[in-house]
């Protein structure tokens, strides 16, 4: 299987190393990893360019922002050609800022205050990021220094141009209407995206969706990273069993 993964805000692709070569040690299939970073969906030449790119996968991954970006693909494709892409969003939120009717997200004044930072002072703000993300985990302090050494690699201006995506991206109504196969893991002890969450999207109820919830942090997907490949090849064996039976 070729597997499209994206990386979530703030922390590049490099970060994902370890789980793109356990994904693709581990599987009893050969699968192909491909990595790509956030980008902008309001640039038409780059969406089409991404969707022409997704077409030729056979599975879409995401973490955090990454999985909205999988998810919306994913639909993309699906409104052009009728083709469903199974999809696994991984410590993601189908509307990351809190709405009137989504309201397990992060507080408006919380995500503007936020914002101000990163535009201002970016290396401070992602430094502030790096220990929200490994909060919770099993190792916060270590987690966190190992992640903000990795700012060396990092655009800032690049993450500072697309953070307003995590305010305006709302995709309810594309998880309400997707057809495709659609596996969500969600961490119990996630501080930048809710468990509650799920109650949220369970309240849909539509039979392609499965759930799936971690005892981890938001930082499972780099660190604790057994806990996300078990469901995630489990869900990958069931995808290969039915196309072939």
């Amino acid at each position: 299987m070729k597997i499209l993964l994206i990386s979530g805000w703030g922390l590049g692709t490099q970060v994902l190393n370890e789980f793109v070569q356990q994904l693709e040690q581990q599987s009893e299939q050969q699968h192909q990893v491909i990595v790509w970073d956030i980008f902008d969906p309001n640039n038409t030449e780059l969406l089409v360019e991404k969707v022409h790119a997704a077409a030729d996968m056979d599975v879409l991954i995401g973490w955090s922002l990454g999985g909205q970006l999988v998810l919306l693909l994913a639909n993309e494709l699906y409104q052009q050609t009728q083709e469903t892409k199974p999809v696994i969003t991984c410590m993601s939120n189908p509307c990351f800022v809190a709405q009137e009717d989504w309201p397990n997200a992060m507080p408006q004044e919380q995500y503007q205050q936020f914002k101000q930072t990163v535009m201002s002072q970016p290396e401070q703000a992602l430094q502030r990021f790096c220990a929200l993300v490994t909060l919770g985990s099993l190792a916060p302090r270590e987690r966190a220094k190992y992640l903000q050494q990795q700012l060396v690699n990092i655009d800032l201006s690049y993450q500072q141009a697309h953070l307003y995506l995590l305010e305006q991206l709302n995709l309810v109504n594309i998880l309400n209407s997707y057809p495709g196969k659609i596996l969500i893991i969600n961490s119990k002890k996630d501080m930048l995206v809710p468990c509650k969450v799920l109650q949220d999207i369970a309240l849909i109820s539509a039979s392609n969706l499965k759930f799936i919830k971690i005892l981890a942090a938001h930082d499972a997907i780099l660190f604790d990273t057994s806990l996300v490949i078990e469901p995630i090849l489990q869900f990958l064996q069931d995808i290969h069993s039915v196309k072939i039976s």
